[in-house]
């Protein structure tokens, strides 16, 4: 009985610190995401230009 109260302050332990670790991971992980976000909106935003312009100059041909 004794390993299994030992088994549960360890798991008690292990929670208290994820949670503890929890704001920073999400921290760290954000800036990745937004910057991701911002490259593929990015890469939109140049596909549709260079669409634009190339049938604009198929238009003017």
């Amino acid at each position: 009985m004794a390993r299994g109260l030992h088994l549960s302050a360890d798991l008690q332990i292990l929670r208290h610190q994820l949670t503890v670790q929890t704001p920073e991971l999400r921290a760290l992980l954000i800036p990745r995401a937004v910057a991701t976000r911002y490259a593929k909106t990015a890469t939109t935003y140049e596909a549709a230009v260079g669409l634009a312009s190339f049938e604009l100059r198929a238009r003017s041909v």
